[in-house]
C-alpha cells in the first residue's frame, strides 16, 4: 500500500492510500491557500482510518507538476520528509517529475510550470 498526495487542485488536497494502483482510501480536504495546514492533519485522518503506520508504507507518490508554486512545493517537500522519516522511497507520479539523490537520500524534485511571484506588486 501506499500513500498518494496531491496538491495541485486550487480548491482542494487530495490524499489517497493505494494498492497495486487502486484506490482503498480517499480524503479530499477543502485547502483554497491553506494547505500547509491541514496536509499532515488528513495524511494522519486516512492513515489512523486505515490503522496504518506511515513506515509500513510501501512509498510516497506525490503529484509534482501543476498547480500554484506555493501548493505544489508544499506537496513535494510533505512528500519527501515523510518518505524520509517513514524510511520508504518517495516518487513522483508518473510523467510529473524526476527523482533526486544525493548520498543515499532520494527526494522529488517540483516541476514548477513558471518562476515563483511570491512578491507584491508596487
Amino acid at each position: 500500500m501506499y500513500l498518494y498526495i496531491n496538491t495541485t487542485p486550487k480548491d482542494r488536497t487530495v490524499v489517497e492510500l493505494r494498492e497495486k494502483g487502486k484506490l482503498v482510501s480517499r480524503k479530499n480536504i477543502k485547502t483554497e491557500f491553506n494547505q500547509a495546514e491541514k496536509l499532515l492533519k488528513g495524511i494522519d485522518q486516512i492513515l489512523q482510518k486505515k490503522k496504518i503506520r506511515g513506515e509500513k508504507l510501501e512509498k510516497t507518490v506525490v503529484k509534482s507538476r501543476g498547480g500554484s508554486f506555493t501548493s505544489l512545493r508544499i506537496g513535494v517537500v510533505t512528500a519527501n520528509a515523510l518518505a524520509y522519516g517513514w524510511g520508504i522511497p518517495v516518487e513522483p507520479e508518473v510523467g510529473s517529475g524526476k527523482v533526486l539523490e544525493n548520498r543515499g537520500v532520494r527526494v522529488v524534485k517540483p516541476n514548477y510550470s513558471s518562476e515563483p511571484n511570491i512578491t507584491t506588486k508596487k
